[in-house]
């Protein structure tokens, strides 16, 4: 057979896998919005990992005023976040008492049972940070575990 990056189509399918869990639907693979969010994520693993992403991890009061590259994360980042608020918004529209189908609904019904509660972390804050993680990391690792896979498999044909 002929080489192969296999890195778009598994991160695609593992991301795909990640918002059928938590927003409760799966987008087509072509679909330009999903393209969006999966080169936003990208962007953003990127540049938090590169020297201006730990620079300013390590400064943020100092790195605050600077320009540079890392700037970049927080547009991408802006983005994540007005995807997720309008998953959110949607399933408050939608929500259904009776049952539940994915984590924001899950989330949303909890944060109903608890409305009263003042010392309760169920509240949207808490809901849109949550579904950023499992958005964000379940889709890398769990890429990236799969990508090792494969080049494990790859230079081990004796063992498969």
């Amino acid at each position: 057979g002929q080489p192969f990056d296999p890195h778009y189509k598994i991160n695609s399918a593992v991301s795909n896998i990640i918002c059928s869990i938590t927003f409760g639907n799966r987008f087509d693979y072509h679909d330009n919005h999903f393209q969006e969010l999966l080169h936003s994520l990208a962007e953003v693993l990127l540049l938090i990992g590169s020297f201006w992403g730990q620079l300013y991890n390590a400064f943020p009061l100092v790195m605050r005023w600077l320009p540079g590259p890392f700037r970049k994360i927080f547009r991408h980042w802006e983005k994540l976040q007005y995807f997720v608020k309008g998953v959110i918004a949607k399933h408050k529209e939608d929500l259904d008492q009776s049952e539940a189908e994915d984590y924001i609904g899950c989330y949303l019904k909890e944060i109903e049972k608890f409305k009263g509660d003042t010392s309760s972390h169920f509240h949207e804050e808490n809901l849109l940070c949550s579904t950023l993680d499992l958005f964000l990391t379940g889709t890398e690792t769990t890429a990236t575990a799969i990508r090792w896979a494969l080049l494990y498999m790859a230079t081990s044909p004796h063992i498969q």
